[in-house]
């Protein structure tokens, strides 16, 4: 696991330096989005997952927003980029909270984030109401959790001492697919020997699409937020946590949360999704597919719904594996994650067409990485899968090549 230091405490907003511990480069971040810095790694495949080369250009493959996805890291920022559709940066001075959107999908990419941040968890709540009084604070840091062409997975932490010998330690997970599905998981732990009192706030809110001028229409049951800039770029948020009360209007809305005690030795969790370059009219239909999560293992494995990762997980138990996604739901770039695979070499298939494969991890349908060590096999398949689909466009096998 790679980790990222703080050399100086959050207790001052906006001090923050990483310093790299794993050769990163000490030069500026381009705030332009050109990736032509000698810092930007492309996917690696010493992990054993093949070739990643270009997609295929499977002439009868759909459409899709989405492709391999590369992290730039520099000591100001962390740059997650599929090329031609979207790139989401995490500045250092921000202890890594996602600030900027960049709409790649236009003739000239739209900066869509800015100062303060475009999207903020709990984090916000505790810094308004307790940071001025802690008595201590120590840096925070980021461990990369993964790093791949399907997705890239990393955790920020602070920790607050708090007056009352009550500690606040605060953990908010990203992990950012190639399908432009961000997954958020936000724990907040009490560690110290007193109970901590969370302040009613907000818990998950948009603190500058306000003053961009964004637009925003709620989802039935005011769970999902739908964001539409003045340059017709759309993203979605969902509260999957399903607390708190929306709030607000335009671009600036939150769900704000009643006053809640932490127990000494207790902890508070919480998650949401991002999706970025969704239609307003899919927008519904997949708000409701992140929240109502549906498969079923016809064979080969046992199925799970991990939120903190945003993917179906399955712990296979020997031989092909069949998976079937419900058609209760519209089913749009589902992530996988298969664990304990019995076989190095794959394929992975719906409806008769390859997906991907060990041979070709990388095409128009989807994204694969193979973890040789872990025996482990996530992937996506891009495009929406609508309810009315046929049995065998719901269905993806993984079976030896």
């Amino acid at each position: 696991m790679k980790r990222l230091v703080a050399a100086c405490a959050l207790a001052t907003a906006g001090c923050s330096l990483l310093v790299s511990t794993s050769g990163l480069s000490d030069g500026a971040d381009d705030p332009s989005g050109v990736d032509a810095a000698p810092d930007a790694p492309g996917p690696s495949s010493a992990d054993g997952g093949g070739s990643d080369a270009a997609a295929d250009g499977d002439a009868s493959a759909p459409a899709a927003f989405g492709g391999p996805l590369v992290l730039f890291q520099t000591v100001s920022s962390l740059r997650c980029r599929v090329e031609g559709s979207f790139e989401l940066e995490f500045p250092s001075n921000r202890n890594h909270a996602f600030q900027v959107w960049r709409d790649l999908t236009k003739p000239t990419p739209v900066n869509l984030g800015g100062s303060p941040l475009l999207f903020d968890a709990i984090r916000t709540t505790m810094e308004g109401a307790e940071i001025s009084n802690a008595t201590g604070t120590e840096g925070g840091y980021v461990d990369f959790l993964d790093e791949t062409p399907v997705r890239v997975s990393f955790r920020n932490y602070e920790h607050h001492v708090l007056p009352s010998t009550a500690d606040a330690k605060v953990w908010t997970r990203f992990t950012v697919y190639a399908s432009g599905r961000v997954a958020i998981e936000v724990e907040v732990a009490n560690p110290g020997g007193a109970a901590y009192t969370l302040p009613a706030g907000w818990q998950f809110h948009t603190t500058n699409l306000g003053a961009l001028a964004w637009s925003s229409s709620d989802h039935p049951g005011g769970r999902a937020v739908t964001f539409t800039s003045p340059e017709g770029s759309s993203a979605l948020l969902v509260n999957i946590a399903g607390v708190g009360t929306l709030a607000g209007a335009g671009g600036a809305r939150r769900w704000d949360g009643s006053v809640r005690t932490i127990a000494a030795g207790g902890s508070l969790g919480l998650s949401a999704e991002i999706q970025v370059g969704v239609p307003p009219s899919a927008a519904a239909e997949r708000a409701l597919d992140v929240r109502n999560p549906e498969l079923d293992v016809v064979a080969g494995g046992i199925g799970s719904y991990d939120y903190a990762r945003g993917a179906y997980q399955v712990e296979a138990t020997g031989g092909s594996i069949t998976l079937a996604l419900s058609a209760s739901r519209l089913r749009a770039n589902p992530a996988f994650e298969i664990r304990d695979l019995p076989f190095s070499s794959w394929k992975i298939t719906q409806a008769g067409a390859t997906i991907a494969s060990s041979a070709t991890p990388i095409t128009s349908r989807g994204v694969a990485r193979w973890d040789a060590a872990a025996k482990r096999l996530v992937f996506i398949a891009f495009g929406e899968i609508p309810t009315t689909a046929p049995l065998a466009d719901r269905t993806i096998t993984v079976e030896p090549l």
